[in-house]
């Protein structure tokens, strides 16, 4: 498998990210802000340039590329992350496992529903069809986190969103200003482990040298380093 992130009018080309982590460090204020609003605007199913590609063959950017900005706010347990949760839990409730339990605890809440009714004496019945989704929706399966430190809860946001929404590329933006050595290693190897990728977006050149990433440098007169 061949990954590349490639904007020929910027002349950024990004190769063989399947295989490595890269730093791209763009000193230029004015051509950083264009490389985040691109790809912004594409996440946003608007224009850019950028093209994501998989063995030459382009994908949507939207539906494969994860931009992160702010890392401290990050919900592993956003709207979309549980919806995809409660979608496979729904498939999982009528599968043939679950099926003959689905339909039981189904029937058992009918039941209850119809005796709750009857003990008003009255024209007493409930509005909510019961189904699976919404037995599903009222159990609200979320993602437990157990780690308290911030690049564990970070790779575990990376490690659902990579499993539940299918990102294939996630691109920090200054995440190095956030993170020591120690911390960027981790995540790297963390993320290894498990074929996510990363793009790590730099105003500056880092200081780090002991982290497992190539490093391509964009200087203020737009060359390539």
């Amino acid at each position: 498998m061949s990954v590349r992130l490639v904007n020929e009018p910027l002349n950024i080309y990004i190769d063989n990210i399947e295989k490595v982590f890269n730093i791209l460090v763009i000193e230029s204020q004015s051509l950083l802000l264009k490389v985040v609003q691109d790809i912004n605007s594409q996440i946003k199913n608007e224009c850019g340039t950028f093209v994501f590609s998989i063995n030459d063959k382009p994908f949507e950017i939207k539906d494969y590329l994860e931009l992160i900005i702010d890392p401290l706010n990050l919900d592993v347990n956003n709207r979309k992350i549980v919806t995809s949760i409660q979608k496979l839990a729904c498939k999982e409730s009528i599968d043939e496992v679950h099926y003959q339990e689905t339909n039981k605890i189904i029937s058992l809440l009918e039941e209850y529903a119809h005796n709750i009714a009857f003990s008003f004496n009255g024209n007493i019945t409930t509005k909510t069809e019961i189904t699976n989704e919404a037995i599903i929706k009222m159990l609200n399966f979320q993602v437990d986190i157990f780690s308290n430190s911030f690049e564990s809860n970070l790779f575990e946001y990376i490690l659902n969103s990579n499993h539940y929404l299918k990102t294939k590329l996630f691109c920090f933006v200054n995440l190095f200003n956030f993170l020591e050595t120690e911390q960027i290693n981790y995540l790297i190897k963390s993320c290894k482990d498990n074929d996510i990728m990363i793009l790590f977006i730099e105003a500056s050149d880092t200081k780090y040298t002991n982290i497992d990433c190539v490093k391509t440098i964009i200087d203020s007169d737009f060359c390539q380093i």
